[in-house]
């Protein structure tokens, strides 16, 4: 069996004009995008993850770009126009829009941001690995560090994830990072420095905090490369240029982020203060303060530590790595100082808490270079084990909510590892411990097929099998062709039938004016039976009728103008449309938004329309006004302004 694997080995790896490094480097390319491409299928079928809450932010100021007329007396849209630091990503978006639609757009571009993440994450997995002569296992710890971010998107605690939230600009930001240490570490300084800040123009904040933590990480391994000769990820020194070339990509976008903050008004620091307190207390405290994250989270994060050092552990320190969960580290230090102690408030603005997913990113590694190392091991039970830890962090990924199957996980984990230790059965024991996983939990049995998560985990499979296989290799050039023929075709062909189709899948995508939630009725009435400039006043919570129902609101908790001018504005519409009481909230913060502007009294909505000059108001059933009812659901009542 061993030289049947050898002569596969052999003849995969050797034939061709193509030199060995260049043919494998060629499979895992390939196969990441095969991966890929099953990955877009699965996302098309389940429709788009990109939350309602993220298109009432970003679609609006998009869409005014594209028709000047669209709403004209909404607040948060108004205060949203011009170009600057934080308006640049709608003109971006703009560009294609006008092209080829808004909704085509999108796609295209949360397309596109799939491929070059995934493809960058297999890049430096490549990068990192220390084994060089197993190319199998450096193509399958390619394959799973994608997986990793994929499984565990949205899962983790203080900042937001990777892919979830992909087509907001702080998502684009972290992706392009990924790609600016893959060039770092290729030599190509300048073109590293460029992404940076790109990134820093789609985001004047995380892009520049993204190079600044390149530094670091890049600075921390030469460090060790020059006072260790047997380092595994040796380097050249960097030059000086290199150095301050780095150092303005991310400078300029802070300084013209922090400008535009700023904005015309100059603000007493009394008022600055106030503006950082509404941020970090009142509007975000799930990513500013660390005690209203709840218990779970510090569970998750404590489990992936704990994973991530167990795979430190055995695979040996990759110093690159070391540098960004130390970064990661002394910014969340940084934000639980700037939270406690007040003359370090402004601090805050940097929202430190979102720079953990840079350990995040570290932990991902660790375990990604870990079970490609397994992978290279002779032992089955050493190569069989790698197919339990995916299939716990499968199980563990769909249960992250419950602090008991979590624990389950690690437990099964742990016995697993003991038995490889200790028994000659292990590989019969680590087959018993699969067995709970298929009977509990989201993510067991056969429904676990349905799920997004399975579709990496059988592409790699696969991939891995079929890089023995010559004959079978010779398909994937023809198929990954093909593949992206069907995807532009899909996009861009003006057929009837095709166009057709294109409607039905990017319906999926929930871009455009989706009639959900309680307020659907509520929004497909207001746009058939209300004129287009129409102003209405709503529950906070309810900021999606703004996009379903194409009519502007006065003001929602979730989208604000961002500045220190915006902020304090946004506090005092807020404050006036929830009765003028603390706005304190807690993890069921909509239900509260909801009583407090339910709790309005008929006196305190007219002192609302003689300001707002609203023309309709949407109050909760049980709620009676002395103004013509002009429709009325289970739920809501539309009165009509006098």
């Amino acid at each position: 069996m061993k030289q049947r694997l050898r002569f596969y080995t052999s003849r995969a790896l050797h034939s061709g004009r193509t030199s060995p490094s260049a043919r494998f480097s060629s499979d895992v390319f390939i196969w990441t995008n095969i991966a890929l491409w099953l990955i877009i299928a699965a996302i098309i079928f389940r429709g788009y993850a990109f939350g309602t809450g993220d298109q009432a932010e970003q679609l609006p100021p998009v869409l005014r770009l594209l028709d000047s007329s669209y709403l004209t007396r909404d607040w948060f849209v108004n205060s949203t126009q011009g170009f600057g630091p934080r308006t640049f990503y709608s003109h971006f978006v703009a560009l294609p829009s006008r092209l080829i639609g808004v909704e085509a757009a999108f796609a295209l571009l949360h397309f596109v941001c799939w491929g070059l993440f995934a493809w960058g994450i297999a890049r430096l997995t490549v990068l990192l690995l220390p084994i060089k002569e197993d190319k199998p296992a450096r193509f399958f710890a390619a394959v799973v560090a994608v997986w990793m971010f994929l499984a565990w998107e949205k899962r983790l605690t203080g900042a937001n994830s990777w892919l979830s939230n992909s087509l907001t600009p702080a998502e684009i930001a972290n992706m392009m990072s990924i790609w600016a240490i893959v060039f770092w570490l290729k030599g190509q300084r300048i073109t590293a420095a460029l992404v940076v800040l790109v990134a820093g123009g789609i985001h004047p904040l995380i892009g520049p905090l993204g190079g600044l933590t390149l530094a670091f990480a890049s600075w921390w391994n030469e460090r060790g490369t020059t006072s260790d000769a047997k380092a595994e990820t040796p380097s050249t020194p960097i030059p000086l240029s290199s150095w301050l070339i780095l150092c303005a990509s991310i400078a300029i976008p802070l300084i013209a982020g922090y400008l535009g903050d700023r904005g015309g008004t100059i603000l007493t620091p009394e008022q600055k203060k106030q503006a950082i307190y509404i941020l970090a207390f009142e509007r975000h405290p799930w990513h500013y303060v660390p005690w209203a994250w709840g218990g779970n989270p510090w569970i998750v994060w404590g489990l992936l530590i704990t994973l991530g050092i167990w795979g430190r552990r055995e695979n040996g320190s990759v110093r690159l790595l070391d540098g960004f969960a130390l970064v990661s580290i002394g910014f969340s230090l940084l934000g639980w100082v700037s939270i406690l102690w007040q003359p370090l408030w402004p601090l805050v603005k940097l929202q430190p808490f979102r720079m953990t997913i840079w350990l995040e990113l570290a932990t991902f590694f660790y375990l990604a270079l870990f079970l490609g190392r397994r992978l290279a091991r002779p032992e089955a039970e050493q190569r069989f084990s790698v197919a339990l830890w995916l299939w716990v962090s499968i199980f563990a990924a769909q249960n992250v909510v419950s602090t008991p199957r979590l624990l389950l996980s690690v437990a099964l984990l742990v016995v697993s590892e003991i038995a490889l230790k200790r028994t000659k059965s292990a590989l019969w024991v680590q087959m018993a411990l699969m067995l709970p996983l298929i009977f509990l939990g989201r993510g067991g049995g056969t429904r676990l097929l349905l799920w997004l998560y399975a579709v990496p985990f059988a592409a790699l499979i696969g991939g891995a099998w079929a890089l023995y296989q010559p004959r079978i290799r010779a398909l994937v050039a023809p198929l990954s062709l093909l593949g992206a023929a069907l995807i532009t075709v899909v996009l861009l062909a003006p057929i009837a039938k095709i166009r057709s189709a294109r409607g039905k899948i990017f319906s999926g995508f929930n871009y455009s004016q989706p009639f959900i939630g309680s307020m659907g009725e509520i929004a497909r009435w207001s746009e058939s039976n209300t004129p287009t400039n129409s102003l209405f006043l709503l529950a906070p919570t309810e900021g999606d009728f703004r996009l379903s129902a194409q009519r502007a609101i006065v003001v929602n908790f979730k989208t604000f103008a961002w500045g220190d001018k915006g902020l304090l504005d946004w506090r005092q519409k807020m404050s006036e449309v929830t009765g003028n009481v603390p706005l304190i909230l807690g993890n069921n913060f909509n239900a509260e938004l909801n009583d407090k502007y339910n709790a309005l009294s008929q006196q305190q909505i007219e002192v609302l329309q003689r300001k707002y000059k609203f023309d309709y108001v949407v109050v909760e059933a049980q709620k009676n006004l002395n103004w013509p009812l002009a429709f009325s659901t289970k739920n809501w009542k539309v009165y009509k302004a006098p």
